[in-house]
């Protein structure tokens, strides 16, 4: 019987509001900007590279997930695990 190799595997841990606020005051305008979109939308750091100005439908207050970024390249084929046609932006308390 092959057994494959052990990989190392990280706990998930979400981080608390103390922890992001330090985070938020250490970077710059731009890089506050992307975590304050990923954290507050709940998106991975993929799907975030992935956003275009497309995605955002400022009217309806609502960004849709379509492409994500991996090894690389833009991928639009397949689906992103937060897969959902279009997030809120009024659902995030900032």
């Amino acid at each position: 019987m092959r057994v494959g190799k052990k990989r190392l595997v990280c706990e998930k841990r979400l981080h608390k509001v103390d922890e992001l606020r330090a985070i938020l005051a250490a970077v710059g305008d731009r890089a506050r900007f992307i975590i304050l979109i990923l954290f507050g939308l709940g998106l991975r750091i993929s799907e975030g590279l992935g956003l275009k100005w497309a995605d955002v439908n400022f009217e309806g207050a609502e960004l849709s997930v379509r492409r994500r970024w991996y090894r690389g390249d833009l991928s639009e084929e397949g689906v992103t695990k937060s897969d959902f046609p279009a997030q809120s932006f009024n659902s995030v308390h900032w």
